[in-house]
This record gives structure tokens, sequence and C-alpha cells, in this order.
């Protein structure tokens, strides 16, 4: 429901096309959007499950650019991951691997963990081991019972999806192997870089120039880091000073020049 708020409120750049459920208590909430809610119950058999998985490619069939695992607690088939790969957002506890199975805070609160958080990434084949795209934590103590735990686990998973969500779908995130550069609209990274980032990978200088160099996001060019210097410096300059048709944006999605590109459609699970 975190998502939805945010995305009627206009903070993500996106239609909601659908939300697909395996339960149907949500229904009348999530209609409440405006947003048509499909309930498909998934049985316990193999082939109730792949009926199922069935069902909801069916339903998605040019209708999802994103999908947005929300407590969606079924296994995803590997032609399913396939189909939307780094196209699927998966958000869980951060007990991982500590904690596995059944009833993770239980354990966790056992075991009087002082760290509780949440992992928001995307989904690969492998289970829980996409690239990571956000992480938080909250501190705990001995004060907090079991429910206090859950509650808090509960809240900081919403704000962690919300946010690799939004940054997703704003083009803030590329994968890079089993891992992800983000570029977030706060904090030292605040602002975006267009078409080609220039990522400062040097650890120390020799005779005034970088050992590591600098690595551009479009073909992988190798420079030197005076040159990645001067990059960022102008890049920086034209932020400031750059027209108004051209936005803030990580890559420019052309609404200012009066071009007809269309949103991304999310469906949420």
């Amino acid at each position: 429901m975190e998502l939805l708020w945010r995305w009627k409120r206009g903070d993500l750049e996106t239609d909601v096309s659908m939300v697909i459920s395996n339960h149907p208590h949500l229904r009348g909430s999530v209609e409440h959007f405006g947003v048509p809610f499909h309930h498909v119950p998934v049985g316990p058999t193999l082939r109730d499950k792949v009926g199922a998985e069935d069902t909801m490619m069916d339903l998605m069939e040019g209708q999802a650019d994103l999908i947005v695992l929300a407590r969606y607690m079924q296994i995803l088939p590997q032609d399913f991951v396939a189909r939307f790969n780094r196209q699927i957002i998966n958000i869980h506890h951060s007990f991982l691997p500590a904690f596995v199975g059944a009833d993770p805070y239980r354990k966790a609160h056992q075991r009087g963990v002082k760290l509780i958080g949440a992992t928001a990434h995307y989904v690969t084949q492998e289970l829980d081991e996409g690239p990571i795209i956000e992480q938080d934590v909250i501190r705990v103590t001995h004060s907090h019972d079991l429910d206090d735990l859950k509650r808090l686990g509960a809240d900081i998973e919403r704000h962690v999806l919300a946010r690799a969500v939004k940054w997703h779908l704003e083009d803030r995130v590329i994968v890079d192997g089993n891992k992800t550069l983000v570029f977030p609209d706060s904090g030292p990274d605040r602002w975006p870089r267009p078409v080609a980032w220039i990522e400062d990978k040097c650890a120390g200088k020799r005779n005034g120039f970088c050992s590591g160099g600098v690595w551009s996001r479009v073909g992988r060019v190798r420079f030197g880091c005076w040159l990645g210097r001067w990059l960022d410096f102008w890049f920086d300059f034209w932020l400031d000073f750059r027209p108004a048709p051209w936005r803030g944006r990580p890559w420019f999605d052309g609404s200012g020049l009066g071009l007809d590109i269309p949103s991304a459609h999310a469906v949420f699970l």
C-alpha cells in the first residue's frame, strides 16, 4: 500500500497497470486507488503453481516494464525471471543468511540481535542473491519485544522498497555484474550523470595520474584521471547552467522538448 500511496501522490514516475495477489484481502483497498486488482490463487500442487504463473503472464503481457514483489512469498520459476530480466524487484528482511526459513523475526529476537533492516534487490535465478539496490537498518535493544521487531521491520521494508522502486523508475540504477551502482537524488552522489557517467576508480596517484583510471558507462572506455576530472568539472558546470528543457534527470526523458515518451508500467505482486 505504501507504493500506491506514493504513486497517487506523484512520487513514482510510472503507471501502475495492476496488482496481482494470491490473496483477496486487499481488493477493496487497491481498487480505491483506481488500480485493477487480480486475485490469482496459488494451490499446493505443481499443476496449480504452473497454472497460476501462466495466468499472471497472460495478465502482464504488454502491460509490465517493472514487477514489484511486495510480500509475494512464492518462488518465481526460472523462465519467468528470465523473461523479465532486471525488471523484478524484491524486498526482504536483512536477517539472511543468518536466520533462514520461517519466522525469522522470532529467531532474531531469541538471538538478541541489535540491528534489523531490509534489502531490496533485483530478482535473479539464484534465490535472494540478485544485485542489491538499497538497504537500511535500525537499532533495537532488549526492550523491544517480538511484535516491536516485526513492526519496525515492516516499516523499514516499506521505505527501502519505495526508494528502490523510485530509483529504478528514474534510471538511477546501473547493474554491473551482481552489484549495482546507484545515483540517489540526495547526498554526495546527488547529481545525475546522463548518457555517460564518469566513475572515478582511482585508488591513488602516480606522477599526477591515478593508477585506477576512470571508466565511462558507454563501452567502458578507460581515461586517465585528469581527463575524468576535467569532464566531471564541465559536466557540473553544465548542470548549473543548463537550458530549461533539460531537467535534472539521470537520463533525459524528452518531456521538456515536446517528445512523447511513454511512462513505465509497474505491476505489484
